[in-house]
């Protein structure tokens, strides 16, 4: 969220990436490794919903606030 500047997968990508592991029997997971502030629980939850309709197995957290945003979606 604040790592702009690292060259990772965008939200649009999950679903492809997600599909390519599949095929290859390969679990997908998701890190969302990073302490959520209040104005980053919107974004979180967008990320995770998404993740979920891309078929991302688990998503990796450090942070109670994120646990809780992956259990309400």
């Amino acid at each position: 969220m604040r790592a702009k500047s690292v060259n990772g997968f965008s939200i649009a990508d999950l679903k492809n990436v997600s599909a390519k592991c599949h095929a290859n029997n390969v679990a997908c997971y998701l890190t969302l490794n990073t302490i959520l502030y209040d104005h980053d629980i919107q974004l979180a939850r967008s990320i995770v919903k998404e993740a979920k309709r891309a078929g991302v197995d688990a998503v990796i957290i450090s942070d109670i606030a994120a646990l809780e945003v992956c259990k309400k979606e």
